[in-house]
């Protein structure tokens, strides 16, 4: 279940939290709500902070463009274009 309240996400699953994260991205996760991405969804750069109980990151993503949060390290990612350019 995913609950958004003054900007934060708070997502669980089975009863259990399984992230949270500042409101203004696409949180990509597992079945079981472990973290694979984050990607920018604004069309400026935004500060996002994304949490388990185990890690929490601070990162700044722009528009189609984030980190890949399931390796020990985030890794910045690209993915399309955000106006449809190539």
């Amino acid at each position: 279940m995913l609950d958004c309240r003054d900007g934060r996400l708070r997502a669980t699953v089975d009863g259990k939290e399984a992230f949270t994260a500042t409101a203004g991205a696409r949180i990509v996760t597992t079945l079981d709500g472990r973290l694979i991405k984050v990607v920018g969804i604004d069309p400026r750069p935004r500060r996002i902070t994304v949490g388990t109980k185990v890690r929490t990151w601070t990162l700044t993503v722009g528009p189609n463009r984030g980190y890949r949060l399931d390796r020990p390290e985030a890794a910045s990612i690209r993915t399309a274009p955000f106006d449809g350019s190539s």
